[in-house]
């Protein structure tokens, strides 16, 4: 495997340059003041790394970076050599940056990004998710309806624990398209907890909905299947928890699974 991951300011505006030809793609160069750990004298160092970049990233690089800004590049060490003036042969060593996707699946989808006054596109993604926001916020306060009205209505009305446990159903839903909108990058900075949050939701939603549907029908057979799917599900859950904990598979290949064994009982 051959990614790195830096964190500095550039040195300089970009040098930008466009290939020869009849697709001319753009080709930036800048170099990146990545600071060390302090010494023993608590002076502060840096390494200077020089950083390429082509196609869309260069033309990010030379709308959006001048010297000073501080970015985080991700990409790939390139090393190579030329032959400079007097004939001396130069090897060199390039950090390859690229905008992409992190799952294999979506490198083939283009990188949305923003870029300007912090306080304006903060504004903007709240806008723009006000209305998921609202929609999922609604879903959450029906389930939690619900869950109440089962709690005043269980002794006296048969069959309330559909209710509950569509009432649950209907929270997770809500909770999972709540954590999916724009303004959940805002609340949660850290996007790992956020990403495990989401596709725990997922994985769980099976499970009040099969015992909702078990309870509204009341069929004895369907009982004895829906307790069995019940089971397994919540064991895979478990083994794909920790599955995906250590490394072993990531939650993103697995859910899909839970989902098929789901429509298939549907």
């Amino acid at each position: 495997m051959n990614k790195v991951i830096l964190m500095g300011r550039l040195t300089r505006d970009p040098e930008i340059r466009y290939s020869q030809g009849n697709d001319q793609m753009a080709i930036a160069r800048y170099t990146l003041a990545v600071d060390r750990r302090f010494n023993r004298n608590g002076d502060q160092t840096a390494d200077f790394i020089n950083c390429v970049a082509f196609g869309r990233s260069a033309e990010f690089a030379e709308k959006y970076l001048k010297q000073g800004t501080k970015i985080v590049a991700t990409g790939r060490i390139q090393t190579g050599s030329y032959t400079n003036k007097d004939g001396n042969k130069v090897y060199t060593t390039d950090v390859v940056v690229r905008l992409t996707n992190v799952y294999d699946g979506y490198k083939a989808r283009e990188t949305s990004f923003e870029y300007g006054d912090e306080t304006r596109i903060i504004k903007e993604l709240i806008a723009e998710s006000l209305p998921s926001v609202i929609l999922s916020s609604f879903i959450i306060l029906v389930g939690f309806a619900m869950v109440i009205l089962w709690i005043i209505c269980r002794k006296n009305i048969a069959q309330t624990e559909a209710l509950f446990y569509f009432g649950l159903f209907a929270m997770i839903i809500g909770a999972w398209a709540l954590n999916e909108t724009d303004l959940a990058t805002l609340l949660i900075e850290d996007r790992k907890i956020a990403s495990l949050i989401g596709y725990m939701l997922l994985m769980i939603m099976s499970v009040p909905f099969i015992l909702a549907e078990k309870n509204f029908f009341q069929g004895e057979k369907k009982s004895v299947v829906s307790n069995v799917l019940c089971a397994l599900f919540t064991v895979m859950d478990i083994v794909l928890l920790v599955c995906h904990m250590t490394g072993v598979k990531e939650f993103k290949y697995s859910v899909y699974f839970i989902h098929m064994l789901s429509l298939i009982h549907i």
